[in-house]
């Protein structure tokens, strides 16, 4: 189901930016590329929202308590850390990374879904700008030519409104008449 009359190439082209939500923590670029191409802060908020469980990972506090904290606990927790000594600092290290890994991929199916619902927005205004300034490149292609008797799809000047040229007396360059 074509969404703009450009064809499902370029729509399919124009939405590889959905791989990026499939990446954990990395899911927010998908969201700041669509919103600076297509000029929209609401997709840039959500860009910004999706990065903040990467900057709580790099920059935050830990996800639990420290493990002096777990060794002065009296909770169960606490004791099974106590009594498997290396094994339980080690097995509590796997418990926060799979809690981490669950939250980056909790992360992705939201960001998934949320770029499916948006892409079809996002194609049509990409396609109105590309309209938008086809038509804006055809109008200044037009006045150049009018004007300046440049024809600037074949980068050259039309014979009709060049100038001859002609050599100045002792100079071996050659003028415009026009200089």
């Amino acid at each position: 189901m074509s969404v703009s009359n450009r064809g499902a190439t370029w729509e399919y082209t124009r939405s590889l930016w959905i791989a990026w939500t499939c990446v954990p923590f990395l899911n927010f670029i998908a969201f700041l590329y669509i919103g600076m191409r297509a000029r929209q802060n609401k997709w840039l908020v959500a860009g910004f929202l999706y990065m903040i469980p990467l900057l709580w990972l790099l920059f935050g506090p830990s996800l639990f308590a420290t493990d002096a904290e777990l060794h002065a606990s009296n909770s169960l927790v606490g004791w099974v850390f106590n009594m498997l000594g290396f094994l339980g600092e080690l097995a509590w290290w796997f418990v926060k990374a799979f809690i981490w890994f669950l939250i980056g991929c909790l992360g992705c199916v939201i960001s998934f879904v949320h770029a499916l619902l948006i892409r079809k927005e996002y194609l049509v205004r990409r396609s109105v700008q590309r309209e938008h300034g086809e038509r804006t490149m055809h109008d200044l292609r037009n006045e150049l030519e009018v004007e300046h008797g440049v024809n600037v799809r074949a980068g050259q000047m039309r014979d009709t409104h060049r100038a001859p040229k002609t050599r100045r007396e002792g100079e071996g360059r050659v003028f415009s008449q026009d200089e």
